[in-house]
């Protein structure tokens, strides 16, 4: 019939998982077993990095192209220079394995999701949490994110509910005044990535 063929094909590493284009489109990243792979899509050109036997699960490119966050089976989240293809900082630690992730419009921040149902904000240049874990869907075995503008959406992989999810800060530090119902304490207020405020929540 006239169905697509591909236009090119490539090795990467094997049980291919995650796919990312990087930067303007001219870069693919690929996960996979025990290894990632960067992959010139005009050359064909293919630089591996290898990941101690651990398994790709998510793949995110931050959004000037030069920094690549590779999630892992073993719940950790690690920042790759796309040049050098060497890790950047100490890893993210996640309860479970990390099934989704995305940088923010600036890049400073990045959004994950576990099979926890936990979705997290990170200071990435910080590597720590900027919000308690938001239990997005509680019990899901697998959740996929997209990120776009100011809004971050989830969804259960065996499921039938997507959720639309603010991502500012501001928007975290409000929902933590109204639940607390009270100014933050210095150690939430750190927790909620406004650690030099002095009056966090309106009086």
């Amino acid at each position: 019939g006239g169905g697509l063929k591909p236009s090119d094909e490539l090795t990467v590493p094997p049980a291919a998982f995650g796919l990312e284009f990087v930067g303007d489109g001219r870069q693919l990243a690929v996960g996979g077993q025990g290894a990632f792979a960067m992959a010139d899509l005009e050359t064909g050109k293919v630089r591996r990095a290898e990941l101690e036997f651990e398994a790709t699960r998510s793949l995110a490119a931050g959004p000037d192209g030069t920094t690549l966050a590779v999630g892992l089976g073993d719940g950790s989240v690690h920042i790759y220079g796309v040049d050098s293809l060497t890790e950047q900082g100490k890893p993210l630690q996640h309860p479970g394995r990390v099934t989704g992730a995305a940088f923010d419009p600036t890049g400073k921040v990045l959004i994950t999701v576990a099979t926890d149902g936990g979705l997290r904000w990170w200071d990435v240049d910080g590597r720590r949490p900027l919000a308690p874990a938001v239990m997005a869907h509680p019990g899901g075995a697998g959740i996929s994110l997209s990120v776009a503008e100011h809004r971050a959406v989830t969804t259960m992989l065996t499921g039938d509910r997507v959720a639309l999810w603010p991502l500012a800060v501001d928007d975290w530090v409000e929902h933590g005044c109204r639940r607390h119902d009270r100014n933050l304490t210095p150690d939430e207020a750190r927790r909620y990535g406004v650690a030099d405020a002095v009056q966090v929540c309106p009086t």
